[in-house]
């Protein structure tokens, strides 16, 4: 992360990673047990230090990939200017959500569509903590007792004075009215299991991988070692399958 940093400035750097803390919203004040429960999803700049919080009810939507993909989407198509050329993204080995074939085919899309190439870092298990996490922290600090819906996003965006943390929701306004709140960007989450699923082999085997690049090519370099660089060829598509296909 830290040799990341110090890429020229056509590089975009993020990591992103879920709250871990289970958040709850109360849905009455006579008995704490009733309470909804809330996900929260951030992606932190790693240059500006600017944070993006997707921030929904479980009800509203799931922590799979299409929710993962569908935040990642979002955001690097906002902020992948015409100066920004690379991205790098770091973020935990979750199978279920982030190291799967459906985020793999979304991030050759991204290098075909938006940018030249996209380089994914999955940390070691047991030695994840991200800068993502102080902000969750800082978070957590600052939430006591929430009565109504929007104290959430209120308290998020007062919850670091410098470097602000801007809000997104999933689905559907999470405010007192469940209006929408013209501050406050709602996002919708995209089906790309069922979009990509056609395109890709049935099985990718990426347990053992801690990074893997995509470029316009198709061919998808990996490592297992973080010293030996990307050696390694990676299979996604099936064959037959062209960049206009993604």
């Amino acid at each position: 992360m830290k040799s990341s940093l110090e890429s020229e400035d056509d590089h975009l750097i993020i990591c992103c990673d879920f709250e871990k803390k289970q958040l709850q919203h109360p849905l009455t004040g006579v008995n704490k047990e009733y309470f909804l429960s809330l996900s929260n999803f951030g992606i932190k700049n790693l240059k500006t230090g600017r944070t993006m919080m997707y921030f929904y009810p479980q009800n509203f939507a799931n922590k799979g990939s299409n929710e993962v993909n569908s935040f990642l989407e979002s955001y690097i198509r906002l902020n992948v200017t015409p100066a920004v050329k690379h991205v790098v993204i770091f973020l935990d080995n979750s199978a279920a959500q982030n190291k799967n074939r459906f985020f793999f085919s979304l991030c050759q899309h991204l290098s075909n569509t938006a940018c030249e190439s996209i380089t994914v870092h999955f940390p070691m298990p047991g030695h994840s903590f991200m800068p993502i996490d102080r902000d969750f922290a800082v978070l957590e600090k600052k939430i006591d007792r929430v009565i109504k819906p929007f104290d959430w996003t209120v308290f998020m965006k007062e919850s670091k004075i410098k470097d602000p943390i801007n809000i997104t929701f999933v689905e559907h306004p999470f405010t007192d009215d469940l209006l929408p709140d013209a501050d406050t960007p709602v996002l919708r989450v995209k089906n790309f299991k069922q979009s990509s699923a056609p395109l890709l082999r049935i099985r990718v085997n990426s347990a053992a991988i801690r990074g893997i690049r995509f470029t316009r090519s198709l061919i998808l370099m990996t490592y297992q070692n973080f010293e030996t660089g990307f050696v390694d060829e990676m299979q996604l598509f099936k064959i037959g399958v062209s960049t206009g296909e993604l």
